[in-house]
């Protein structure tokens, strides 16, 4: 599945973020709670539109 959407996103194992075409990172769920997942997301999204290199 393709989203934009966080909430959608934290529901899955893995996560891929793409920029400029590359993954650029990638999360994987393992046992933490889907809240916890969420907030992982978020705080990488966080890092990404701000033009951060660093995950």
């Amino acid at each position: 599945m393709v989203t934009h959407s966080t909430k959608a996103a934290s529901h899955a194992n893995r996560v891929l973020f793409i920029k400029d075409g590359t993954v650029y990172h990638q999360l994987y769920r393992t046992e933490q709670p889907q809240e916890q997942f969420y907030q992982k997301i978020a705080d990488s999204l966080t890092v990404l539109s701000s033009g951060g290199n660093t995950l």
